[in-house]
């Protein structure tokens, strides 16, 4: 600590560490103003891959000037040869660390939701594709004024930039690259990839947001980014059986996890206000009722179950929610399967962003 970074910026301690470079907290010497240093790791210097991938965080994040997204003051090369990004340092908590602490209440999905909406709008608008959205790279920083949050969008480093040559692109032929749990089919299947791929990764995180659990885990890889192209996922309510949802929710939801990028959401800006329009709306609680007593026989009754009727807990097929009808208002309705799911799967490990092979279909 105390090392000076090209002459301006003052390291004062680490925040944390990666696979890419270490984060700091370090201090601008002449303006006197804490900024985040995210350094490239020594080793990783002589890359050409790792570099550029670097390099596009940094240029990626500098042209989206929006209140959403983690401004980027200053980059460059350190006298001993290191890679830096000086960036907005962000006194707050992760999406993922929040998400941890239980679902979220509706309100909150709606306003940590719409704000991603925004920044992704935005980013969108300037032919940039995040690809690599996930509740890790969002960041959450208490209001100045009022109540509530501000949601932060970091991590640019394998964004999609349009009209860039082809020496400027990371990636390989068969290979993938992205978070799995939150890689759009055509994303997970080494496809073409567009916003609309932001916003099936958005819809997994609103769907992680409601019940605290992705919608596909598994510990194999190749599994998982099957599961994103060939299995609907599992009703809201499979996931978090002592809630439920309402069915304008579960549209804006499962209209961004269609497995066709057309029959999703289009755009961000249609998302947010299908999101928005779920205001006022209320989660249900459910209570589930103890098992049985070894041994004992329960009694008939004939009053309904909370889970039988028109806005009973079942799973939505993919493909039933036209992304054309999210903007339709708040009294839209889902068309639902029959259940097909009851249980909750145990958790498993989350593997961090990574680049593999497309699996073979």
């Amino acid at each position: 600590m105390g090392t000076v970074v090209d002459g301006r910026y003052r390291v004062l301690s680490r925040i944390s560490e990666g696979g890419m470079g270490v984060v700091y907290r370090a201090e601008h010497v002449f303006l006197k103003r804490d900024v985040a240093l995210k350094r490239l790791h020594r080793e990783l210097t002589e890359q050409k891959q790792a570099v550029a991938r670097f390099e596009r965080e940094a240029q990626a994040a500098a042209k989206i000037d929006h209140p959403n997204v983690c401004q980027v003051l200053d980059c460059g090369v350190g006298d001993d040869g290191a890679f830096f990004i000086a960036m907005e340092l962000l006194d707050g908590v992760s999406l993922d660390a929040r998400i941890a602490q239980g679902p979220l209440p509706l309100s909150e999905i709606i306003d940590i939701g719409g704000q991603i909406c925004d920044a992704l709008a935005r980013a969108h608008e300037l032919g940039i594709v995040h690809r690599d959205l996930k509740p890790e790279n969002v960041m959450l920083l208490p209001r100045r004024e009022g109540p509530g949050v501000v949601a932060k969008i970091m991590d640019f480093g394998i964004a999609k930039v349009a009209q860039e040559g082809e020496g400027k692109k990371l990636t390989q032929a068969g290979m993938v690259f992205g978070t799995p749990q939150y890689m759009a089919p055509e994303q997970a299947a080494g496809g073409a990839v567009d916003a609309r791929a932001d916003l099936y990764a958005l819809g997994i995180i609103l769907y992680e947001m409601a019940t605290g659990h992705c919608p596909f885990r598994s510990e194999n890889v190749s599994a998982l980014l099957m599961m994103h192209l060939t299995q609907p996922p599992p009703p809201l309510e499979a996931m978090a059986p002592h809630l439920r949802f309402p069915e304008p929710f579960r549209a804006v939801v499962f209209g961004c996890l269609e497995k066709n990028p057309a029959h999703r959401v289009p755009t961000a800006t249609a998302l947010a206000a299908a999101l928005r329009n779920c205001a006022g709306l209320q989660v249900e609680p459910v209570t589930i009722p103890p098992p049985p007593v070894a041994g004992a026989v329960a009694a008939p009754t004939l009053l309904a179950s909370p889970a039988v009727g028109p806005h009973a807990t079942m799973p939505v097929t993919a493909g039933s929610v036209p992304a054309a009808g999210l903007a339709a208002g708040p009294h839209a309705t889902v068309p639902l399967a029959p259940p097909t799911h009851s249980a909750v799967p145990p958790p498993v490990g989350l593997p961090a962003t990574a680049a593999v092979a497309a699996p073979a279909l």
